[in-house]
């Protein structure tokens, strides 16, 4: 038996043809053109790499107190899925993050609110992976207040 592949314009039109398809109408449009780039695959979704950055582009700063300082991930991933996670500084949660990971490959998550900066002293900021489990090692990185007040504008 051989099996053929039609477009829906091809569809329409044999129906039509046909009969089939009752009054004559327009036929459907075509399907815009999508595009998917990044690398995307099937499967549940799998975390296979996460780093953390500061605006400065690396894992440590300094700032002043009170400074309006943030945070990135760059998360590598396969698969699509649901992913829950919670940026901690110092263990303890200060943002919670919720979303659907799709088509692609990297992820790019920034802290949504500022990082707390009113205590002197290095903290510590983790993004801890809550669903899907991390397979890899998840890395914190540091920051440090100083004891200088920042600007009124909030600049670290």
């Amino acid at each position: 038996m051989k099996t053929t592949a039609l477009r829906p314009l091809a569809v329409a039109a044999a129906l039509a043809a046909s009969g089939c398809a009752g009054p004559a109408a327009a036929p459907p449009p075509e399907a815009p053109p999508h595009r998917i780039s990044g690398g995307a695959s099937a499967g549940p979704l799998q975390v296979e790499r996460v780093e953390l950055l500061f605006p400065n582009g690396r894992g440590e700063i300094a700032v002043r107190r009170n400074a309006g300082l943030t945070a990135r991930a760059l998360i590598r991933f396969r698969g699509s899925g649901p992913l829950l996670a919670r940026w901690a500084v110092d263990g303890m949660p200060v943002e919670q993050v919720s979303l659907l990971a799709t088509f692609g490959d990297t992820l790019t998550l920034d802290t949504s609110t500022a990082l707390p900066t009113f205590e002197p002293g290095r903290h510590r900021l983790a993004l801890e992976l809550l669903q899907p489990i991390a397979r890899v090692s998840l890395r914190s990185i540091s920051y440090v207040v100083t004891a200088e007040e920042a600007d009124p504008g909030g600049r670290p």
